[in-house]
Order: structure tokens, then sequence, then C-alpha cells
């Protein structure tokens, strides 16, 4: 595996051709697997009800701030439920983007750049696809919100 492409400053963040199945599964899974395991003591429930494969939309919401330790737990079910070669790609907001190394990181583990158009060619490449419409308004909201749910009027996946 050629870890150089971690340092290349052209990778495009739209482009879902850098999700790498193999990058997930000798360095992202087994760490994310660790965490949810031995950190977070992670659970979840209702599998059953995802589809198994096939294109389809996870609209779930953000809550941890900018640690997002949300998002890495259903990364680490994600990858365990369909595996790292179809694991699917989450719309992710552009400042982690614009971050050297991290962005080529998140663009291995399937993430892409937040707009219609991406989630679209997702979409149309029969792919599973975890959206998160609230984004950093959701995430950040206050203590004694934490039991709201507030997409901030982005609800065009409905």
């Amino acid at each position: 595996m050629d870890l150089t492409s971690l340092f290349d400053p052209s990778l495009d963040p739209s482009d879902p051709s850098h999700r790498d199945p193999e990058f997930i599964r000798t360095f992202a899974q087994p760490v994310l697997e660790r965490l949810a395991t031995y950190y977070f003591r992670m659970e979840q429930e209702g599998e059953d009800l995802i589809p198994k494969d096939g294109r389809f939309i996870a609209v779930a919401n953000h809550n941890g701030g900018p640690i997002l330790p949300d998002t890495w737990m259903m990364l680490a079910f994600w990858w365990r439920y369909f595996g790292a070669e179809n694991g699917g790609y989450a719309l992710v907001h552009d400042l982690p983007l614009r971050i050297p190394v991290m962005k080529n990181i998140l663009l291995k583990v399937g993430a892409l750049r937040a707009s219609p158009e991406t989630g679209e060619k997702v979409i149309r490449l029969g792919q599973p696809l975890l959206i998160y419409p609230g984004g950093e308004l959701d995430c950040l909201k206050s203590f004694w919100r934490r039991n709201t749910v507030d997409f901030h009027g982005r609800t065009g996946f409905i």
C-alpha cells in the first residue's frame, strides 16, 4: 500500500474514487474497532432494518462537537456490517477537507465534500450514503438542546 497519497494535495474531495478499502482494512477499521469496543463500549441496534446492499441514504444527527465520536463509531459499525469493500460514503463539511493529510485520510475512508452533486454521484454508483444534514450547526448546539435534532432547513434528502 502506497501511503504517499496521504500527502498529495491534488486529490479532489468530490471524487468517490479515492475511497481505499485496503487502507480501511489495514489502518482505519482496526483502530476504530478498538475504540468502539474498549473505549466507547459501543452498542447498536436495528441492524436488521438496514439494507445489506445497494443504494440508500442514511440520515443521522451529530453530537460530540468537533471530535465527532458518533461519526467514528458509526464508521466502525458500518465497516463491520458492510465490509470495507462496500462501505459506502459520507458527506463531510468543507473545513476538515481543507486540512492537509486529514483531507486525504478522510477521502480514503469514504468522506466526500457535502453537496447535492456529490451525493448524487454516490447514489448513481449504487452505494450507501451517510449524511448529517444538521452538520456543524447541530453538533455544536448547547447542552440544553442536546435532545433536539435540528437540521436547520437542510432537508433536501426528503
